[in-house]
């Protein structure tokens, strides 16, 4: 029996290298209700705060995403019940040579809801998700098998509380989140000897349950018109399996380092942005099944105009990954420190440059980790 981590994946610079361009339009107030009123379409269909979204993703011939999603927000027309859907499907590739393809099709629906306990804050969201994998030459997931088609069935329960006053630069509140993702145990149900199945069998249900949990505060420290705020945030997650014949699951794992901007679907990975370490280091070249990060900020707004709103930031953060959940320990963590700024412009959204120092040592193959700039656009450090 060979384990599923002694395996030497795709490193992600192979895949994921250059500019990763990114188009896609949103409308928020749409309207399915008036979709077959010829009137209704001089423009859009608009009116009953629908949101759709459709968005194409590509770096060149080695990736390719596209995505559909739509959320009715007052299911029933009486209570914020809110019900999601979304389809994607995307292509990645060794562009260097024939050996690898990866084609991910995916869907999802969502339900959820607002909470009265324990306060009016909690939101409830259940989701349930399917992806099919089909690997084309990934030796470097399946040993000598190389082609694999992969069934990815889960449910996802997350629990959200959010009490920020403003969405854009808050001054007080928090966000607390916390989900669970679960597949069925399938192996559970056969009388299969997993042990000595190929790779390519023993994934072709993919068995495994993920837990995640975030925390942001924001604490506002004058009160003039552009008061300084200190954010912190806390931020953990593990990925487990039910029988250890099939080991852990090679989708779903986590890498940390860099801007985020790398964090495309990739293979079902997540990558935490790790300002002043290269993207993504932290993880090695297969992903970790455990992580934990830290982010303290310090932001002095410059304007808080609705139309430009603009800040500065100096921020210490820390974070790590390992391989079982034995291994954990929240103060072995790799440290940076930097500054940087942020600017909201309502057509664009959110844009920023920060330039981040590692202070600890990280080397993969030749790569050595110090200062670096990092580039955002749309998503939070």
């Amino acid at each position: 029996h060979r384990d599923l981590h002694s395996f030497p994946t795709r490193r992600s610079s192979d895949l994921n290298s250059g500019i990763l361009a990114t188009v896609g339009i949103r409308f928020n107030n749409f309207s399915t209700r008036k979709m077959f009123q010829r009137r209704a379409w001089w423009r859009l269909p608009a009116g009953d705060g629908q949101m759709l979204s459709v968005q194409a993703q590509s770096n060149g011939p080695s990736f390719q995403n596209y995505a559909v999603s739509f959320r009715e927000p007052w299911l029933g027309g009486r209570k914020p019940v809110s019900l999601g859907a979304s389809v994607n499907y995307s292509i990645q590739q060794n562009i260097y040579s024939a050996d690898y393809r990866l084609r991910i099709i995916g869907s999802s629906v969502d339900l959820g809801k607002n909470l009265k306990w324990p306060d009016d804050y909690f939101r409830t969201f259940t989701s349930l998700g399917y992806k099919y994998y089909e690997v084309s030459q990934g030796y470097s997931l399946f040993g000598g098998e190389g082609t694999g088609y992969i069934n990815a069935l889960s449910i996802r329960q997350m629990f959200d509380r959010t009490s920020i006053d403003v969405p854009i630069y808050p001054r007080s509140g928090s966000i607390l989140n916390f989900s669970v993702e679960v597949t069925p145990p399938w192996s559970l149900f056969t009388n299969r000897n997993y042990k000595s199945l190929p790779a390519n069998e023993k994934f072709k249900f993919l068995e495994y349950h993920k837990w995640k949990f975030s925390f942001e505060s924001f604490t506002q420290l004058s009160t003039n018109k552009l008061p300084a705020v200190f954010y912190t945030r806390f931020q953990s997650g593990f990925l487990g399996y039910y029988n250890s014949d099939i080991g852990l699951s090679p989708f779903e794992r986590f890498w940390l380092g860099g801007d985020g901007l790398y964090g495309f679907t990739l293979d079902g990975r997540e990558i935490f942005p790790l300002r002043g370490y290269n993207s993504p280091n932290i993880g090695g070249n297969t992903g970790k099944p455990v992580f934990n990060k830290v982010t303290f900020e310090l932001r002095q707004p410059l304007s808080l105009n609705p139309t430009a709103t603009v800040w500065l930031h100096a921020f210490a953060e820390a974070g790590n990954a390992w391989n079982r959940f034995d291994e954990y320990n929240p103060f072995s963590l790799y440290r940076s420190f930097g500054g940087g700024v942020r600017i909201f412009l309502p057509m664009f959204g959110l844009l920023g440059v920060d330039y981040g120092y590692g202070l600890d040592n990280v080397t993969t193959g030749s790569v050595s980790n110090r200062g670096n700039f990092h580039f955002m656009i749309g998503q939070q450090f």
